[in-house]
Protein backbone atom coordinates (compact mmCIF):
# COMPACT_ATOMS: atom_id res chain seq x y z
CA UNK A 1 0.00 0.00 0.00
CA UNK A 2 1.32 3.70 -0.57
CA UNK A 3 1.30 6.28 1.13
CA UNK A 4 -1.43 8.18 -0.70
CA UNK A 5 -3.54 4.61 -0.49
CA UNK A 6 -2.98 4.43 3.01
CA UNK A 7 -4.01 7.79 3.94
CA UNK A 8 -7.03 7.50 1.80
CA UNK A 9 -7.67 4.01 3.53
CA UNK A 10 -7.46 5.82 7.09
CA UNK A 11 -9.72 8.57 6.12
CA UNK A 12 -12.26 5.91 4.77
CA UNK A 13 -11.88 4.50 8.54
CA UNK A 14 -12.29 7.91 9.37
CA UNK A 15 -15.32 8.98 7.68
CA UNK A 16 -17.19 5.36 8.71
CA UNK A 17 -16.29 6.30 12.83
CA UNK A 18 -18.02 9.64 11.82
CA UNK A 19 -20.71 7.93 10.23
CA UNK A 20 -21.33 5.62 13.63
CA UNK A 21 -21.05 9.09 15.90
CA UNK A 22 -23.66 10.70 13.85
CA UNK A 23 -25.95 7.69 14.19
CA UNK A 24 -25.21 7.67 18.29
CA UNK A 25 -25.89 11.55 18.65
CA UNK A 26 -29.22 10.82 17.21
CA UNK A 27 -29.88 7.91 19.20
CA UNK A 28 -29.23 10.14 22.38
CA UNK A 29 -31.10 13.38 20.66
CA UNK A 30 -34.28 10.94 20.48
CA UNK A 31 -33.65 9.54 24.34
CA UNK A 32 -33.66 13.05 25.41
CA UNK A 33 -36.73 14.08 23.96
CA UNK A 34 -38.58 11.31 25.47
CA UNK A 35 -36.59 12.09 28.73
CA UNK A 36 -38.04 15.55 28.27
CA UNK A 37 -41.43 14.60 27.27
CA UNK A 38 -41.59 12.85 30.86
CA UNK A 39 -40.06 15.79 32.58
CA UNK A 40 -42.27 17.81 31.30
CA UNK A 41 -45.19 15.20 32.70
CA UNK A 42 -44.25 15.22 36.04
CA UNK A 43 -42.97 19.23 36.13
CA UNK A 44 -38.93 18.67 36.67
CA UNK A 45 -36.86 21.29 34.74
CA UNK A 46 -35.27 20.55 31.93
CA UNK A 47 -31.80 22.01 33.13
CA UNK A 48 -30.54 19.46 35.88
CA UNK A 49 -26.85 20.95 36.81
CA UNK A 50 -26.32 18.24 39.07
CA UNK A 51 -26.95 15.61 36.34
CA UNK A 52 -24.91 17.16 34.28
CA UNK A 53 -21.93 17.62 36.43
CA UNK A 54 -22.86 13.29 37.46
CA UNK A 55 -22.00 12.72 33.38
CA UNK A 56 -19.44 14.82 33.13
CA UNK A 57 -17.61 13.22 36.16
CA UNK A 58 -18.10 10.22 35.40
CA UNK A 59 -16.54 10.59 31.51
CA UNK A 60 -13.93 12.35 32.42
CA UNK A 61 -13.15 9.64 34.74
CA UNK A 62 -13.37 7.07 31.84
CA UNK A 63 -11.28 9.22 29.48
CA UNK A 64 -8.63 7.42 28.05
CA UNK A 65 -5.16 8.03 25.56
CA UNK A 66 -4.33 9.68 23.36
CA UNK A 67 -7.70 11.94 24.13
CA UNK A 68 -7.34 14.17 27.49
CA UNK A 69 -10.26 15.68 30.05
CA UNK A 70 -10.30 18.93 28.40
CA UNK A 71 -11.15 17.18 25.40
CA UNK A 72 -13.93 15.06 26.79
CA UNK A 73 -15.18 17.68 28.92
CA UNK A 74 -15.32 20.52 25.60
CA UNK A 75 -17.45 17.74 23.41
CA UNK A 76 -19.62 16.70 26.21
CA UNK A 77 -20.58 19.81 27.54
CA UNK A 78 -21.20 20.81 23.92
CA UNK A 79 -23.12 17.84 23.45
CA UNK A 80 -25.32 18.06 26.76
CA UNK A 81 -26.19 21.72 25.83
CA UNK A 82 -27.35 21.34 22.41
CA UNK A 83 -29.56 18.67 23.33
CA UNK A 84 -31.05 20.99 26.60
CA UNK A 85 -31.65 23.15 23.83
CA UNK A 86 -33.18 20.28 21.91
CA UNK A 87 -35.43 19.65 24.74
CA UNK A 88 -36.32 22.93 25.37
CA UNK A 89 -37.48 23.29 21.98
CA UNK A 90 -39.48 20.42 22.00
CA UNK A 91 -40.91 21.85 25.21
CA UNK A 92 -41.98 25.08 23.58
CA UNK A 93 -43.82 23.05 20.56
Amino acid sequence: MTEDSEVEALRAEIDRIDQELLGVLVKRAEVVLRVGERKKVVGLSIHDPRREQEVLDRLVAQTEAPLDHELVLKVFRTIVAECRRLEAGARES
